[in-house]
């Protein structure tokens, strides 16, 4: 697959590439093409990791200097907290699809890394100097870790602490805060080394 869902397709471009193409036809063509459906923009409906970005657009106009809407910046990392939470749990697939052990099909599909770097990566370019959002971001990362047992995923979470903990360190000044900062930071890379926290849901209040 050349294109994975919700990417942007030009007209007339490949969206598949044959290691072997052999004799091929008009139908088999047609048959490739019909796997894929084209509309003129992305819904969540089609397309589940739309709603990140969308969510991700809205705290990062909120944070902009005209606007400077913290409240609503921390409310969409508590939302995006959510959605990584729920996906730190389940199985993504891997982007080779066997049959009988054969790889057959090479996909364009998404990863924990690239759904946790799509939520988390802008709001923290534009959160320099905001204390609650920094803070609120590591309450976020800190709430995954708790959750995952993957060891590569609690990898890319630390990364993810690491280039906050840059930027708190670049862009905060009052020591009152930097202390706030350091204690949080101690507490999620802690959560990061120790064992993951089962949780079970039942449908009582």
């Amino acid at each position: 697959m050349e294109h994975g869902v919700g990417d942007f397709v030009v007209a007339g471009t490949p969206l598949v590439s044959l290691l072997d193409p052999g004799d091929l036809d008009e139908a088999t063509t047609a048959r490739l093409n019909a796997v894929f459906v084209i509309s003129r923009q992305r819904s969540v409906e089609q397309d589940v990791a739309f709603g990140i970005p969308q969510i991700v657009d809205v705290a990062v106009k909120a944070l902009s200097p005209s606007i400077n809407d913290t409240t609503t910046g921390v409310m969409c990392v508590d939302y995006l907290a959510a959605i990584l939470t729920e996906l730190a749990t389940r199985r993504i697939a891997t982007p080779d699809r066997l049959d009988e052990g054969a790889l057959r099909v090479m996909v364009r599909s998404p990863s924990f890394e690239g759904f946790l770097n799509e939520a988390f990566g802008q709001i923290r370019q534009n959160a320099e100097g905001n204390v609650s959002i920094l803070l609120r971001l590591l309450g976020a990362l800190h709430s995954i870790a708790e959750v995952t047992l993957s060891p590569n995923r609690r990898r890319v979470l630390g990364q993810q602490v690491e280039q906050i903990a840059e930027a708190a360190e670049r862009s905060i000044a009052s020591p009152h805060d930097r202390d706030r900062l350091t204690n949080r930071l101690t507490r999620v890379r802690e959560a990061l080394l120790a064992a993951p926290v089962l949780f079970v849901r039942t449908n009582q209040d």
